[in-house]
């Protein structure tokens, strides 16, 4: 094997080395920007703060722990724009998803509540005066 040869195989093997650890390197970044956008994206505001700290200060275990862990909360709802430019913005009513919810057993639970609450501000008024 002469000298040439050698040298070329050497270089090869640099080359082929210098790639791989860049693209691995890209990999690892690329992990690790997405994790961080991530978290700050999903809305877990009391775990927000040690899940940045932990993708930040744990180079490659941290962003895998955070998208094996802690991605199970919703995204952070979208702003809602105003339908008129001077109305408020505020978000559409939730309705439960069972369908055969019965809204007036609440509306009959909210009166029986009131009923019951006159009933006792009117006993105390009596008690007083006695």
């Amino acid at each position: 094997m002469n000298p040439t040869d050698a040298l070329a195989g050497l270089m090869a093997g640099g080359i082929l080395f210098i790639s791989l650890s860049l693209a691995l390197s890209l990999g690892i970044f690329a992990l690790f920007l997405s994790a961080l956008i991530s978290c700050l994206r999903h809305q877990h505001d009391k775990d927000r703060l040690t899940w940045v700290l932990v993708i930040i200060f744990v180079p490659l275990i941290g962003p895998i722990l955070y998208f094996t862990m802690a991605r199970r909360a919703p995204l952070m709802p979208p702003p809602f724009p105003a339908a008129n430019p001077g109305a408020s913005a505020a978000p559409p009513v939730a309705y439960p998803a069972n369908p055969d919810f019965d809204h007036t057993a609440i509306h009959d639970e909210k009166m029986r509540a009131a009923a019951i609450n006159k009933s006792l501000s009117a006993l105390g008024k009596t008690a007083r005066k006695s």
